[in-house]
């Protein structure tokens, strides 16, 4: 549907699902501000996360993870805790391309 006369198009066609192999890192950073007050009055505190999505293909079997991201190394990998989400050679379902291009377009798999 058009917005404000600006055609409708789907997010991110790059991510259109390759008939490849593939691998995507994807790094979220997220901020909850919760607007009711504690019992006292005060206000609850912010509550910050960053995670690291990732997720890949690899002879028609994919796989997606999320972990806690708690740091960095000095080369600029990621230091992470457990996966929080780890699921592995799946063959079914939509692959975690399609889910992340339904989510960034409100849409359905």
């Amino acid at each position: 549907m058009p917005v404000w006369g600006i055609p409708a198009v789907k997010p991110f066609p790059e991510l259109a699902d390759p008939p490849a192999d593939y691998e995507l890192s994807i790094w979220i950073d997220f901020a909850y501000n919760n607007y009711e007050r504690t019992e006292d009055g005060e206000w609850p505190p912010v509550v910050c996360g960053d995670y690291v999505l990732a997720c890949g293909r690899e002879n028609g079997r994919w796989r997606m993870s999320v972990s806690p991201k708690i740091g960095e190394e000095d080369d600029g990998g990621d230091i992470t805790l457990a996966p929080v989400l780890d699921v592995r050679d799946q063959i079914a379902g939509a692959d975690p391309l399609a889910l992340l291009r339904a989510l960034l377009s409100g849409g359905a798999v």
